[in-house]
């Protein structure tokens, strides 16, 4: 049994992050004296503009990190607070190139940004089994010409987490080694699942 990624997990906590500092604002307009809800929603969409087109580097790095963080043997805990002080790097960095580092404006954006990144789930709740045609990634070396991290498709489900796979070079052509052109792996030697469309030759 695997884990679905969630891939969209960086987006969900960007977004978070980006809605802090306007809900922020909109709740400390209820306890004016005499709310102003028509200047908050004039400059609302300034503000979240503005944070959408400052963040979006940040959030390119960020996805790179967790694409490349996913496929470690990391715990999941400790991917989460990598990413977070990545994330919280680029937060501190971007404040100071637009107008300096305003520590209570900046724990207005960091304080969400923490808990998005611990609430959010990187991997799906319920497993799900490895089924015929999964794409996936093995972590370790088949042979030669199929080095760990090449990326297969699952041909056959045997018992007892056994599998039939096949592995496609940059051509489009199965890779054959020593006469063979499909290998028989374990459950153990299949990293992560991976989109189909990442494999040559699969759609």
């Amino acid at each position: 049994m695997r884990k679905k990624i969630n891939y969209f997990y960086p987006v969900w906590v960007w977004l978070t992050t980006l809605t802090a500092y306007p809900l922020t604002c909109f709740v400390a307009t209820l306890f004016e004296e005499e709310p102003n809800f028509r200047h908050f929603f004039k400059v609302y969409p300034i503000v979240f503009v503005l944070s959408l087109a400052f963040s979006v580097p940040m959030l390119i790095i960020c996805w790179i990190s967790f694409a490349r963080l996913i496929k470690t043997n990391m715990e999941t805990i400790e991917l989460k607070l990598v990413l977070f002080l990545i994330a919280a790097t680029g937060l501190a960095i971007t404040f100071q190139i637009m107008n300096g580092l305003n520590l209570p404006l900046f724990s207005i954006y960091a304080v969400p940004l923490l808990i998005g990144t611990l609430i959010f789930r990187i991997r799906s709740r319920k497993d799900e089994p490895v089924k015929k045609y999964d794409v996936f990634e093995v972590n370790r070396e088949i042979n030669p010409l199929v080095p760990k991290g090449s990326r297969g498709a699952i041909l056959e489900v045997w018992e007892d987490g056994v599998f039939e796979v096949e592995f496609v070079g940059p051509d489009g052509q199965n890779i054959a080694y020593d006469g063979r052109n499909t290998y028989t792996i374990y459950f153990r030697d299949i990293g992560y699942y991976a989109d189909p469309l990442s494999v040559p030759g699969r759609s």
